[in-house]
């Protein structure tokens, strides 16, 4: 096989040096609209709507300790692990590490499972 069609020079690549902002706008890279977008900023937004969903997830009710302290003593009591209340109660993993540690949000269905397990009335108040 000949290869003598083919281009066997190297190819250098340069990096130019990053222009300023006067430079570029001189030169026309810059229009008018890239300008009032990159002034705009939208860290703003963004906080606000971080703000909107802490204040949304604020409202839940979560587990009082009381309540967390309650299962934790049944649980105890019966000898039942964590992982196997889960599983009696048709429960998703760490379902009951979350109301004992108070870190998930309190469902009155599940509640109602725990009370029929753990053979006790639970109430969240």
């Amino acid at each position: 096989m000949s290869y003598s069609h083919q281009d066997w020079k190297p190819v250098v690549f340069k990096k130019t040096k990053p222009l300023n902002e006067q430079e570029a706008s001189r030169r026309g890279l810059i229009t008018a609209q890239k300008k009032d977008v990159s002034n705009k900023s939208s860290n703003g937004d963004n906080k606000l709507q971080r703000k909107v969903n802490e204040t949304e997830t604020d409202k839940l009710p979560r587990p009082t300790r009381n309540l967390a302290q309650q299962i934790q003593r049944a649980r105890i009591d019966k000898s039942i692990t964590q992982k196997n209340l889960d599983k009696m109660c048709n429960f998703k993993p760490h379902t009951v590490a979350g109301y004992e540690n108070c870190t998930c949000v309190v469902k009155q269905n599940e509640l109602n499972s725990l009370s029929k397990a753990l053979g006790l009335t639970l109430r969240n108040k």
